[in-house]
């Protein structure tokens, strides 16, 4: 039971790092009114949004395997 514990909390983990990031930023960016700051904003909200992409995608296969440890034996 307390092996099944671990597992959730490492799902939830995994789940969390590599949910979807920037989707309701830039929406409500995007819903913005026109104004002298809005493609600013929209900007800097773009480089946040690839910035939290690139590093969590990158840094996800190492978190997985801090998680569950290697696969041993190939796939499967």
């Amino acid at each position: 039971m307390h092996h099944d514990r671990a597992n959730r909390r490492g799902a939830l983990i995994i789940l969390t790092w590599a949910g979807l990031r920037g989707g309701v930023a830039l929406a409500l960016v995007l819903s913005l009114p026109a104004n002298p700051y809005r493609d600013t904003i929209l900007a800097v909200c773009y480089v946040v949004v690839a910035f939290t992409i690139l590093v969590q995608g990158l840094t996800l296969e190492p978190i997985g395997r801090r998680l569950y440890g290697e696969r041993r034996g190939g796939h499967g």
